[in-house]
């Protein structure tokens, strides 16, 4: 069986921190060089014992023109609503999160969850196609969750 509840991250890393805000956590390595994939394994562990899930979904969404918000893809379910979204460390820039009208403005007045180059978070959605990247042209975002048991 599947929850439809947000799974709630209590594990400790041994090499960095997490913070919950909402449904989401923020990890932040240690040592601060932005996040590699050693960082990601405990939560990613925590999410296959939550979940069930069935098929790993995993992608990269690029901004093609800077400012104009890119979907994550057309119509893709979550199992559990968790999905792990990371900025590459190479982009150039901060990218914004949200629904279909984020935009890019990070000064504290734009409306979406602003992700650091090189820093990843967990995000709540039923379903891929309610999420938006919105950033400068050429960085992406690359994510991994999984689908629904067949």
């Amino acid at each position: 069986m599947v929850s439809t509840e947000p799974v709630e991250f209590t594990r400790s890393l041994d090499n960095g921190r997490q913070q919950r805000a909402g449904n989401r956590v923020q990890l932040e390595d240690a040592d601060g060089d932005g996040l590699d994939l050693d960082d990601l394994v405990a939560p990613l562990a925590l999410l296959g014992e939550a979940l069930s899930p069935g098929a790993i979904i995993s992608d990269q969404v690029a901004v093609a023109v800077t400012g104009t918000a890119v979907q994550f893809h057309a119509n893709q379910p979550v199992a559990g609503g968790c999905v792990v979204v990371a900025a590459p460390a190479g982009n150039s820039a901060e990218v914004t999160l949200g629904g279909a009208t984020v935009n890019n403005t990070v000064d504290g007045t734009g409306n979406g969850y602003v992700l650091e180059a090189g820093k990843a978070t967990v995000v709540t959605v039923a379903n891929l196609n309610t999420l938006y990247v919105n950033g400068t042209a050429g960085d992406f975002i690359s994510y991994v969750g999984a689908a629904p048991p067949v």
